[in-house]
């Protein structure tokens, strides 16, 4: 009788996974935030102060590339529409010219964001980790 599965096939080693920034995740056992969903399970209280927290770790580029500003803001809104006043006052950070920030060219720009942008919270997680949120 033949084996049922390939025992070698399990032995291959995977390739590891890539970040956003083209290098490997963080490791973040032993941590309550490596637990799967943890996010999902705060109030939405609870997740305003932890999206505003994770923003405040986020380098002043982040805010003034257009690149990373409108990748944060499709991270913020795969949380749900009402994360909007979260992303506008953070905009208001930029360290461009302040005459570049206008509030109905903000949320213009975030009805824009397409729905299926591939961007989420973990992106946002992600990154503020890899610049010191715990």
């Amino acid at each position: 009788m033949g084996a049922l599965f390939n025992v070698a096939a399990f032995r291959t080693a995977a390739k590891p996974p890539v970040g956003l920034l083209g290098q490997p995740p963080v490791n973040i056992l032993g941590n309550n935030m490596a637990r799967p969903g943890w996010f999902d399970e705060l109030s939405q209280i609870e997740q305003a102060v932890e999206l505003s927290k994770m923003l405040d770790c986020l380098p002043d580029e982040y805010c003034s590339n257009d690149e990373l500003w409108f990748k944060v803001g499709m991270m913020l809104q795969s949380v749900g529409e009402w994360t909007y006043p979260i992303w506008d006052q953070w905009s208001q950070q930029t360290t461009r010219s302040p005459s570049n920030y206008d509030q109905v060219k903000n949320r213009t720009r975030w009805d824009s964001f397409a729905a299926d942008h591939g961007l989420t919270v973990g992106s946002l997680i992600f990154l503020a980790k890899q610049n010191g949120y715990a």
